[in-house]
């Protein structure tokens, strides 16, 4: 069972807005060790908006979809977040991958990829155009899931392995959630920090403090998510941060909003179901 659930802004500042959607699904059980979920983005048009893009410490499979054209590409770790301008009719429908795991079904470090994207075309050759239109074509999102499964499967070798000492620390950050140090996940495998940086950066292509601030602040997420009411100062003591200070700067530089504007929208959410 996974220890680490990554949360989304769309998910967290869900808008009555019928021209945006944003939607999760859950994988099959034979996958949720290396699918986070299945997601869709959708916008029909009209006042222009924007789609948040928060780090999750995972890798994405995106296809998007724009007059019965598509294109797939994999977005690597991102390490800030993005905010995306809406202004034309435009439907994705994504694969959110765990980055530990994602070796096993893309054969490709997520280093490879890095933040900004690569064609799927580089990653599985040339069946991914075949996989693109496919999925542009299902008539539902049940078709679209099991097409997209039934190709997971046939791409799955757990034979094929991320460096384990990097496995090992990923497993470190989840289960403390990401409340460590670099000196002490180093201490935890009985390696030098030098050797865990340079595994990182060859698996991730990202340095492991920047992981350990990511899943934290995913963490915080969560936490938020279930005390919409808590104070800064509370959380900050909760989720391993200096003080509150120290959270709301690291939030910003993450979501790109200050907390206390986050948790408004949450707590008023929550009052209005």
């Amino acid at each position: 069972m996974r220890l680490f659930r990554p949360v989304q802004a769309p998910w967290l500042q869900q808008e009555s807005d019928d021209s945006y959607q944003y939607t999760e699904y859950a994988p099959s059980f034979d996958l949720s060790a290396y699918v986070a979920c299945y997601w869709t983005s959708s916008f029909q048009g009209g006042k222009a908006r924007h789609h948040r893009i928060l780090p999750d410490g995972c890798v994405d499979l995106i296809v998007s979809i724009t007059d019965n054209n598509a294109q797939a590409f994999v977005a690597g770790f991102m390490n800030r977040f993005d905010v995306l301008p809406l202004t034309e009719p435009t439907f994705s429908f994504g694969i959110r991958f765990y980055s530990d795991s994602v070796h096993t079904l893309l054969r490709h470090h997520p280093a490879d990829f890095g933040d900004g994207g690569i064609e799927l075309e580089l990653v599985w050759g040339n069946p991914a155009f075949e996989i693109a239109e496919t999925i542009a074509q299902a008539r539902d999102m049940k078709e679209r899931i099991v097409v997209v499964e039934a190709v997971l499967r046939k791409k799955l070798d757990k034979a094929y392995r991320p460096e384990r000492l990097f496995e090992r620390c990923m497993g470190h950050i989840f289960a403390n959630k990401g409340m460590l140090s670099v000196r002490k996940l180093a201490e935890m495998e009985h390696y030098s920090e030098r050797t865990v940086r340079r595994t990182f950066a060859h698996e991730l292509g990202v340095s492991p403090k920047e992981v350990l601030e990511v899943v934290q602040f995913q963490s915080l997420l969560v936490g938020l998510q279930q005390n919409v009411h808590a104070r800064l100062a509370d959380l900050a003591l909760l989720y391993g941060y200096a003080d509150h200070a120290h959270l709301s700067k690291q939030f910003k530089r993450f979501y790109g909003l200050a907390p206390q504007t986050v948790m408004a929208q949450i707590a008023c959410q929550a009052t209005n179901r």
